[in-house]
């Protein structure tokens, strides 16, 4: 059992769990009557939400936070340059649509430069625990703990990378009978969806879980109960599924 290292408490999560499970989406719609002067009139619409726990809020990822800063704050900057070198009307009203391209390719060079960070990033947040009794986060890797591993919520690194080791058997096992059901697609779903498909053959979209490092179990669960990924026991191969593929190429567009 994963016990808090700073408190003892038993009451632990995954962080990711805890923000896919606080994150709840509702649509409704709205009808009314509306009077003018040529006469009453009935009107409806549709309008949805999304709720986010304070648990879940919490524990969320970094996500792109720095790329929407940049791109605000580059905007910004360059919308007041353009307002006052601007010497005509049709100046001043192109500052607009300028200083939004500047702002979008200055966001987008951060992101790129920000590749390897994420990735790591994401990782840790992937091993990253949350205590319900004292607040805090640590990490676990219980992709590198023994079955009998007593989980004292310190961090524990995986020494099984190779293609026939215990963790493929984990990963397949995950694919065929996944543990972890996603009900939805979430961000972090997406997430983890470009990074298989970054490591993924072109031709046979094949991958290997465990290299160049492994993949979260959970993350992999979650993709193959949306049908995103497959398993082939034959061959030992396992690969993005056509709906996969076309997810991937759907969020490139």
């Amino acid at each position: 059992m994963i016990r808090c290292p700073r408190c003892g408490a038993g009451s632990v999560k995954k962080s990711s769990a805890i923000y896919d499970q606080g994150i709840s989406s509702s649509r409704g719609r709205s009808s009314g009557i509306s009077y003018s002067r040529g006469g009453p009139g009935v009107w409806a619409g549709r309008n949805s939400s999304e709720r986010i726990s304070g648990a879940a809020a919490l524990n969320a990822s970094a996500g792109c936070a720095l790329e929407v800063f940049t791109f605000f704050g580059v905007f910004v900057v360059a919308l007041l340059i353009g307002f006052s070198i601007a010497d005509d009307v049709a100046s001043f009203i192109m500052a607009g649509p300028i200083a939004f391209v500047i702002a979008g390719i200055a966001a987008l060079g951060i992101g790129m430069s920000q590749t390897k960070q994420r990735a790591a990033s994401q990782a840790q947040y992937d091993r990253q625990w949350y205590c319900f009794k004292c607040g805090h986060k640590f990490e676990v890797d219980l992709d590198g703990a023994s079955a009998d591993s007593p989980g004292t919520g310190t961090p524990m690194r995986t020494t099984s990378g190779s293609g026939s080791g215990g963790s493929r058997a984990a990963y397949a096992s995950r694919i065929l009978s996944p543990v972890q059901r996603a009900k939805s697609e979430t961000e972090r779903d997406g997430t983890w969806l470009r990074t298989i498909a970054a490591r993924a053959n072109g031709e046979h979209r094949s991958f290997d879980p465990c290299r160049p490092t492994a993949l979260d179990l959970g993350a992999v669960s979650r993709l193959a109960s949306l049908g995103y990924l497959t398993y082939d026991q034959q061959t030992d191969m396992f690969s993005l599924s056509e709906k996969g593929a076309e997810r991937v190429m759907k969020m490139a567009s």
